[in-house]
């Protein structure tokens, strides 16, 4: 879950410092991907990245980047 919150958050701050989102859009790009997220209960390094490049392509697609 940190690791697909943080890339959510890196993802939506990106939208709106290129002026593609409001920043209170910010917390609902990171709530939806936050729901859509799958948690992982016993995980490694490859998971870790597999969440989130899967969160940032996720947040990315919702803000139409």
């Amino acid at each position: 879950m940190p690791a697909a919150l943080n890339a959510a958050n890196e993802a939506a701050v990106e939208g709106f410092l290129s002026r593609k989102i409001k920043f209170m859009d910010i917390p609902e790009i990171i709530k939806r991907t936050m729901g859509r997220h799958k948690v992982v209960k016993y995980y490694g390094l490859d998971d870790i990245l597999t969440a989130d490049n899967w969160a940032r392509n996720f947040a990315s697609n919702l803000i139409g980047v």
